[in-house]
Parts: C-alpha cells; structure tokens; sequence
C-alpha cells in the first residue's frame, strides 16, 4: 500500500526587494529634437570631484561631438560655468567642464574625449561615465577606461544653469544638442569614483543605503507620470518635457521567479543560480541542488540568488497526504546503470511486457532529449543505446498499455 501525494500549487508568490535589487523596469525615449528632463534642485553645482555616469541607447548622433547631450549642467550665455557627459559626432564620448586652475583664473573648457577610440554604435546599450578628481578628467565605456586628461584645478561654477538630462543646460545658447533614443540610470557623484567601482556598479542598482557620496540618482522606473524621482535624497526632481516611457532597459538586477515542479518523486527548479530549499519557510540544510526529494508533507519552496546577491522566490508548493491506495503502476520500473556514463546502454526495465511500450527522456527544464517506442513489439525493456547523454540529472518516463513509471537518472 502506498501514499499517493497530490499537490497544491499556491496562487501568490512571496517575494521582497529593496535598496539594489528592485526591479528595473523603465527607461526615457528623447526625440532628438525637443525632449529633455529639467531638474532644478541646486545642490549639483559641484566644482571639486565629480562623476557623472548613465546607460544610453542612441539611435542617431548629432553632427559634432558637441551634440547629444546625457547629464548637462553647463553653459555660457550668462557665466561660463559646469560640466556635461555627452556623445555626438560619430559615436565619441566626451566629458567637459569649464576649468579654474589653482589661482582662481577661468581657462576656458576642459574636454575628454575618445577621439581614436572605438565610437560608441547605434541601437546597442552602453554604460557611460566621466570622472574629475582635481587633477584627471576620465571617461568610461562599458565599465573600460576610454580616455585620460591631465588637468589640475576646479570645475567652474555653474548655479546659473538648471542640469538637464537629453539636452543643453544653457537655454539661450546651442540649438538644444538633444539626445535621440534612451537615457537610463543616471548617477551624479560628489566624488570620482574608481574604475573598479565603476565596473561593479554599472550593471545593478545602487543602493542608496549604504553609498558614499551620491549626489543625483534618477532610476527613471516610474513608468509614468511627467517626473521622475531622486532617490539620492537630495531632492532633485526631475519634470519630463516631450519625453516617452519606454520599457526598453540595459540590464534588471533581480532574477526571474523561479518555479518548481513535480517530476516523479522529486520537486526541480529550472534555474542555473544559487539554490537554497524551504521547508515550511525555512531553509533545509544542504538542500542546494536542481532537484529535492520530500520526504514529508508540508509548504515547499525555493530561493535563488544571482551574482548581484539579489534573490528571488518561488511560489509555495505544498504537499499534502490525498489518501491510500494500491496502484501497480507507480512502481517497478528499474534502471540500469543509474548513474551512468554518456557513453553507456541505458536498460529500463518494467515488471510485465507491454506491446506499445515508449521511453521519454527529459531534461530539468521538461525538454525532450530522447525518444524511444517498441512499435507494437511485446516486451518488458527499452534499452538506450550510446545514449551520448551530458552530464546532469534527467527524468525518464515509461509509458504504455500496462506502464506508467516515471523516475530520475543520473549521468555522470
């Protein structure tokens, strides 16, 4: 006699993200011709150590370097003053400033640019980032040092000028030099961040928690609405003119959700990150693998956790006793050898011959690996022939007239 277990799939996930790991969801369309975001909080008049970072997506550049403004906080109709991240001509990258040297003296504008350098390309996602620390202006593709210029002093101030994220600072002069595509994850830093901070940032969320020196953050995951948040707290609001939200994004930080299944005797989860195993919401030691086997009734369910330290779970599974019945079919099937080696015949076995027998084999995610029938042929065995199986775990299942068996095997 033998337990037959059923299972109730709960209808809710259970899930909780913050700080970093919050989805990312949204980015800004510009039109090239009279998008922008204002921003008129002034505590980004920084003249000392700066970085100003962002991911873009630009499908068409301007004709100069000079054009296709990301983060613009500079100008020259009033006072020469402030800074800007920008990406025109056929791609260049350049990070300029209007510079002071030690004395206090005005020496004009301080460009770095990836002039020789490989050009940024259309219609791809790129991280950006340029960086002053008093004595070196840096620019940043991809989380890669572009380009180095050596300059000692200040970044002349700019409190005349209201930043804008996709165009011009200065409303009086330039023809706007608007950005055309997307802008996402804008980041202004009152400090110059290194290369490797840079590079281990650029592909999650910061967590505003713990960072040192933030200035500006825009996430742009609103989705609507004509503003967009500062979740530096600093209080840099930024309104929206002719901007559209756009679902397009550089990169999502948490992973998907996973989900469980039942194979056989065993639950899996379809999923190559980190793995931990609940049981009535708590974590099942050594419990890490593709694959658990239950050995009592009760709520399942599985966290993953990617590079980023960002986790996800899954719905509950729970496991509950249905009742008591004999049922012939569930047993009796043998495998040998199991494990087995790629190269090795595989016999599966059933206690009485079947005239319409069929094998299938599956991988983790429920794909068909192999296939095998007796076309009519009476008998109580399938063998897989140089299998030529990879390394990993399968489900086989076993079916016909007087067969239903479905269990695990291992290739090792």
């Amino acid at each position: 006699m033998k337990r037959i277990i059923s299972l109730i799939v709960a209808c809710a996930a259970f899930n909780f993200v913050f700080g970093q790991c919050t989805p990312n969801s949204n980015s800004l369309n510009f039109n090239g011709t009279s998008a922008y975001v204002n921003i008129t909080n002034q505590n980004l008049d920084i003249t000392d150590s700066i970085t100003v970072e962002a991911w873009i997506y630009s499908t068409q550049w301007g004709a100069t370097v000079a054009q296709n403004s990301i983060f613009c906080k500079h100008g020259w109709s009033s006072t020469q003053g402030g800074y800007v991240l920008r990406a025109g001509g056929n791609g260049q990258l350049s990070f300029n400033f209007q510079g002071v040297d030690p004395g206090g003296l005005n020496v004009g504008w301080i460009d770095d640019s990836t002039y020789g350098a490989p050009a940024l390309t259309l219609n791809a996602w790129h991280h950006v980032a340029g960086t002053f620390d008093g004595t070196e202006l840096k620019v940043y593709v991809d989380g890669i040092l572009a380009q180095t210029k050596a300059f000692t002093g200040t970044i002349g101030t700019s409190t005349a000028y209201s930043p804008r994220i996709g165009a011009l600072s200065d409303p009086v002069n330039g023809p706007g030099r608007y950005w055309k595509g997307n802008i996402d994850e804008v980041r202004v830093w009152h400090r110059a961040l290194s290369q490797s901070e840079i590079a281990a940032n650029m592909n999650n969320h910061v967590d505003t928690a713990t960072a040192v020196g933030l200035a500006g953050y825009w996430r742009m995951n609103e989705g609507t609405g004509t503003t967009i948040n500062d979740i530096s707290g600093n209080g840099n609001t930024g309104s929206l003119v002719s901007t559209v939200w756009a679902t397009i994004v550089p990169f999502n930080t948490i992973p998907p959700i996973p989900i469980i299944t039942w194979l056989g005797t065993d639950l899996t989860v379809n999923t190559t990150l980190a793995i931990q195993w609940y049981f009535n919401f708590n974590p099942i030691a050594g419990a890490t693998s593709n694959i658990y086997t239950p050995t009592q009734n009760g709520t399942y369910t599985v966290v993953v956790t990617n590079t980023a330290g960002c986790t996800r779970t899954s719905p509950p599974f729970n496991l509950t006793s249905a009742g008591i019945y004999e049922n012939q079919n569930t047993t009796g099937a043998t495998v040998y050898p199991n494990p087995a080696n790629g190269n090795d015949n595989i016999t599966f076995t059933i206690p009485e011959a079947d005239k319409n027998l069929s094998l299938t084999i599956t991988d983790l995610s429920g794909k068909t690996i192999a296939c095998v029938t007796t076309d009519g042929i009476k008998t109580d065995k399938i063998i897989l022939t140089d299998s030529n199986l990879k390394k990993g775990v399968y489900f086989y299942k076993l079916s016909g007239d007087k067969a239903n068996r479905i269990g695990k095997l291992v290739v090792e």
